[in-house]
């Protein structure tokens, strides 16, 4: 996954609303509910590239709220938060 689409909330563990991506030549988009219900189910793996290292996506929770961090990521989304935004064209896998 390469990108997010952002949320104006001002909690960091509520920012993102969905996350995206190249997959097969097509771009995709999963609502971060969804992406954490694929993760949980243990039904998709999602990773972002950071240099040279892939960084696995986490389910987290933070005062009984889920979200979704990389395995590196301390207490906030950091991450995900530093992608860039997600183009208006997605289509969903």
């Amino acid at each position: 996954m390469s990108c997010i689409t952002r949320t104006y909330h001002p909690d960091p563990h509520r920012k993102i609303l969905s996350i995206g991506g190249i997959y097969r030549g097509k771009l995709w988009e999963h609502s971060e509910i969804d992406a954490i219900n694929n993760i949980e189910n243990h039904e998709i793996t999602y990773y972002i590239n950071k240099g040279n290292y892939s960084l696995e996506l986490v389910v987290a929770s933070y005062q009984y709220i889920k979200y979704l961090k990389t395995q590196s990521d301390a207490l906030e989304p950091d991450n995900l938060l530093a992608l860039p935004e997600m183009p208006l064209t997605t289509k969903t896998l």
